[in-house]
């Protein structure tokens, strides 16, 4: 019997419905709206500092909003804090300067657990993993390199028409973001200019996911949050792009077969 792409989309489509209705989910929704949403320059101050953050508050917000407390001798990420007054003739607040503060990662921190809902690194090998990452490779266009990333686990630069992939994962988590990136090249590099970042995510790692599972490697760990993560509350993203990643992932396994020498039948 033929591998069924239509199948494992739909399995995609269960999973992060099921994961989104989750107890797990919304203790993560309420955890998350307690943290406060930073300007681009504060943003770019907290990266500058500890590329590495993943949730940032102020020494009293993790004591009071999560019961966690900053460990000793840890330093303090500066960022611009604004200063405010109420303006006696209508009571609007406005701003009358800035000034410096310190926040905290929660890598920085200690106490009660956040619910995490982010994608689990894949840690599994692959059989003939040479051979099949050559074959992935070899469905784009775009150059694939091996390189040190600050911020990601792959990028695909579509001015130059390469994909970099971080070194040192694991095979599955190679393999894996390999796809997703040639995902990218095949289907964003002429994309509409509207198309939104969270609908090429979606799409990508949903290709990736398909893909995988036609290698032999269960992605949902990591695929599921990833794809909630991008999709959040719009149901629909996932569903309006079914079609196009249907039609990729079989591209993109009918390559693979043939590479591989895989007489194997992809049904749709």
């Amino acid at each position: 019997m033929g591998f069924n792409v239509k199948e494992q989309l739909e399995r995609l489509e269960s999973g992060i419905k099921d994961l989104a209705s989750s107890d797990t989910y919304m203790q993560y929704l309420s955890a998350m709206s307690k943290f406060v949403h930073y300007s681009y320059g504060n943003i770019m101050l907290i990266f500058l500092q500890r590329p590495d953050a993943t949730l940032v508050a102020g020494y009293t917000d993790w004591i009071r909003k999560f019961r966690r407390y900053v460990r000793k001798g840890e330093t303090g990420i500066r960022i611009l804090a604004p200063c405010t007054r109420k303006k006696e003739e209508d009571g609007s607040i406005i701003v009358t300067g800035y000034r410096s503060v310190s926040v905290f990662d929660i890598s920085q921190t200690e106490g009660e657990p956040i619910p995490n809902i982010t994608p689990q690194l894949l840690d599994g090998s692959v059989e003939n993993y040479n051979l099949v990452l050559d074959a992935v490779k070899r469905c784009t266009s775009f150059t694939v390199k091996f390189a040190p990333l600050s911020d990601c686990y792959g990028r695909c630069d579509y001015s130059v028409k390469e994909i970099t992939i971080m070194p040192d994962m694991s095979q599955e988590q190679t393999i894996e973001t390999c796809l997703h990136e040639v995902a990218h090249s095949i289907m964003h590099a002429d994309a509409d200019t509207s198309l939104l970042r969270e609908d090429r995510e979606v799409e990508a790692e949903s290709v990736a996911y398909v893909v995988s599972a036609f290698l032999g490697i269960d992605t949902s760990n990591f695929s599921f949050p990833y794809v909630l993560g991008w999709q959040g509350s719009d149901k629909e993203r996932l569903k309006k792009s079914l079609a196009k990643i249907q039609k990729i992932s079989s591209q993109i396994i009918t390559q693979i077969e043939k590479q591989l020498y895989m007489p194997v039948s992809c049904a749709v």
